[in-house]
Order: structure tokens, then sequence, then C-alpha cells
């Protein structure tokens, strides 16, 4: 785990990054049960190429790949106001560090041919309509994007067995506010020691460059 400060225009972070490599075999997922929750609670369903039913499901993808190389951003709430903006707010926060791991991952990756398969978090955004809507085909197939929920995995589950905690979540007329807001993404592949060490130079090389980036606590560094 990775602690550091991030500054943004009215605030300062306390933002921990955690990254862990999980076997295939060990990843919870169930495909059917994460499209009858679309179905039911999604007004995405059926209406992008990134959704169930039409997203792939995590064992077709995981086919001849080992492990999920998950990064976890985890923004502690303390001090902040109990509101829904606040989560937007860190939300948006998180999904940049987490869209800057991946533009790195692409990048240093591009002349290695390395196999691999991005998950995000939230639909695919390549495109301000899908073309599904109007009945055509995909647009932008090299830029589609998938979350993890849209595969099948189950990500608190995933984040209670590869990371020991719970995710929280904000509830209107809950009186608790949640400590934390989380981002979770991940990389199919089969080559973990790779990706451990395509963190370790991201960090170096790309986060800490990051002018928003106030404090490094090395002594929370207990990556592999």
């Amino acid at each position: 785990m990775i602690r550091i400060k991030y500054k943004t225009k009215s605030n300062i972070l306390t933002i921990r990054l955690l990254f862990e490599c999980i076997s295939v075999l060990d990843v919870p997922f169930d495909y059917s049960h994460s499209r009858e929750l679309c179905l039911s609670g999604c007004k995405n369903y059926n209406r992008k190429y990134s959704c169930p039913p039409n997203s792939p499901s995590f064992e077709f993808l995981s086919k001849e790949r080992s492990d999920l190389s998950v990064l976890v951003v985890k923004i502690d709430t303390d001090g902040q106001k109990e509101n829904y903006l606040t989560l937007k707010m860190l939300n948006s926060v998180a999904r940049s560090i987490q869209n800057n791991f991946f533009n790195y991952v692409k990048e240093t990756t591009n002349k290695e041919n390395t196999d691999y398969f991005l998950l995000g978090n939230g639909s695919c955004r390549s495109c301000k309509k899908c073309s599904l809507q109007f009945g055509e085909s995909c647009k932008k197939p090299s830029k589609i994007t998938y979350s993890l929920e849209a595969t099948g995995i189950n990500v608190h589950k995933l984040v209670e067995y590869g990371f020991n905690f719970n995710l929280e979540w904000y509830k209107i007329f809950d009186e608790s506010f949640p400590k934390y807001q989380c981002v979770v993404g991940g990389i199919i592949n089969s080559s973990h020691f790779t990706f451990y060490e395509i963190f370790h130079k991201w960090i170096e090389n790309g986060l800490l460059k990051n002018e928003r980036v106030l404090k490094f606590d090395p002594e929370f560094q207990q990556i592999g």
C-alpha cells in the first residue's frame, strides 16, 4: 500500500493506492447474477456495448490468462462535507488516478505486445452516445472499455478477499457517512510480475511527478 497527499482546487486529500495480483481461479464472479442486477437497476442495460447483456463475461476474458491485477484507489472522507457532492468529487479524483495508471500501462506495453485486458469502473465513455442505441455497430471497438461488474465480477467480495476490507456505500437516509470512497479496476493478464513492475514504475515516473501530489509516504510502500 502507498499513501499520498493529493491537492485539488479546494482540498488536500489522503489517498491510498493498493495493488494486488489475484489468481483468476480466486476471482468471485457470476455473470448471470450481474446481468440480472443490471437489468433491474441500471439505465445502461442493453443500451451500451460495454454493459450486459452485450459485455463479455470474466470467464471468457480470463481464458488462457492466469491473473487479475487489481488497483484500488481509496480516498479518505475525513474532514470533508458529508454529502453526495463530496463523494462525486472524490470519485472523479479516483477515476482520474486510475485512468492515469491505465494510460501508463498502455504506453509502456505497446512495444512489448503484452497480452492483457483492462477492466475499469463504470460504463464506456468513448462516445457521447453508444451506437447500439441506433442499431449500429460499435464505432470505436479498439477503445471500448468494460467495468469489473459488467463482466460479472463481484467487486465487494473481490476487495474483501484481496485487501481485507469492505467497500462502503452512500445511502441518503443512512445516518453514517462512508469513511472512504473507492474506485476499483483490474488487468486480466498472464504475467503478474510484469504488472507489479509497471505499477512501481508508474508510481516513480508518473504519479510522483504529478504536481498535485504533495507528499509520498514510503513507509507505506508494501507492494508485492
